[in-house]
């Protein structure tokens, strides 16, 4: 994050509200380690193993599909487009995907 006029908005927009069950999706690291996670919203979604964390959003409608994710412990983003339907690639894959790259690459 650069310094802006726009700081307290964007920390604000990163703040959690409350957790998620559905969103307790474990880290799976390269080698199939898996560590717990917790899934909570603000107006992102954030999953922490409460060391780590990643910090995401997705949505899709009429085949296709979307995401952004970053690391901001590392710096690091990625935005994931695919033009494909929910039943083709089902959105916990994708964010996985993103989860497993944003963590360990």
């Amino acid at each position: 994050m650069i310094d802006t006029k726009l700081n307290e908005a964007m920390q604000e927009s990163r703040t959690i509200r409350h957790p998620v069950t559905e969103f307790q999706l474990p880290f799976v690291d390269p080698s199939g380690h898996k560590s717990p996670a917790h899934g909570y919203v603000g107006d992102w979604n954030i999953q922490t193993d409460l060391g780590r964390k990643i910090i995401w959003r997705n949505g899709g409608i009429d085949g296709y599909s979307s995401l952004i994710a970053f690391n901001p412990d590392k710096k690091t983003g990625v935005a994931m487009l695919c033009s494909c339907y929910f039943s083709d690639v089902p959105p916990i894959e994708i964010i996985n995907t993103a989860l497993t790259f944003l963590l360990y690459h």
